[in-house]
């Protein structure tokens, strides 16, 4: 007999996440978008927009052809006046694949990478 893996439901009102695709794009299926981009459920990121950065999780599988979905919690943190609102312009989603929590990741690795992550942004942001 087979184990199953059994996630719970993540919080939309208290945890900042995005979404990811179901089936990629019109061009590619979902195992080709995961191929290419590396990126799966439970990878950490941030989001950046209004002069904020937002650290997010991906948790969530949303429509084919969509990309720049966010929970709740997400979209108050990002809003100016701190009420959830889309928003239609100015966002970035970085996502570091791999950074999922799984057995063979420890915290300690976890946050040596996501600080490289984060440097070499930082550094491409540079003017």
């Amino acid at each position: 007999m087979q184990s199953k893996t059994h996630c719970r439901p993540v919080d939309a009102d208290e945890i900042p996440y995005i979404v990811i695709p179901d089936n990629g794009s019109a061009r590619i299926g979902r195992r080709r978008f995961a191929s290419l981009t590396k990126i799966r459920m439970g990878d950490f990121g941030v989001v950046v927009a209004n002069d904020k950065v937002i650290p997010v999780i991906v948790a969530d599988i949303g429509p084919t052809n969509k990309i720049g979905e966010g929970s709740a919690a997400l979209l108050s943190r990002l809003a100016k006046e701190g009420q959830a609102h889309t928003l239609a312009e100015g966002v970035r989603y970085i996502v570091f694949p791999g950074t999922s929590l799984t057995r063979e990741v420890n915290a300690d690795k976890l946050a040596l990478e996501i600080g490289k992550k984060i440097e070499l942004y930082e550094r491409l942001l540079l003017p």
